[in-house]
């Protein structure tokens, strides 16, 4: 597959794309705010994932990266919030947070549950590729 890479400073796509073979990975990580939005994209995903975060949080953190990597202004940034993402985030995002196997809170310090998530995937796996290895093989 081709894996697209993204600019987020010019909200865009780039031209580049990662190359990637399914006999290289044995765990393929799907990210975006819209994933478990989709039926299709669900249906396709062993194990779904929801990271929650307080608003609060969010809000800071969009306002330092907007204003220091974007160079745009608190009132520009606060405007699009406040008409565009919160409304989008309640409309589409959260509802899909009812969706997932997993919900992490406080996800970027939430070590327990990354931990508990981590253990998960390796079973998967480990259990995956006893069921490919050939028999009386090693």
């Amino acid at each position: 597959m081709a894996v697209p890479t993204y600019n987020f400073a010019a909200h865009a796509r780039t031209d580049v794309t990662l190359p990637i073979s399914g006999a290289q990975v044995d765990v393929v990580i799907v990210d975006g705010i819209f994933v478990l939005h989709d039926e299709d994209v669900r249906a396709l995903c062993d194990v779904t994932l929801f990271t929650a975060e307080d608003s609060d949080v969010c809000l800071a953190r969009r306002l330092r990266r907007d204003i220091i990597e974007r160079g745009r202004t608190v009132e520009s940034v606060l405007a699009q919030y406040l008409r565009f993402v919160k409304p989008g985030y309640e409309r589409f995002v959260a509802p899909s947070m009812q969706l997932a196997d997993f919900v992490i809170p406080r996800a970027r310090e939430n070590v327990v549950a990354i931990d508990m998530l981590a253990g998960d995937v390796s079973r998967r796996v480990a259990e995956r590729r006893s069921l490919l290895k050939p028999a009386g093989g090693s």
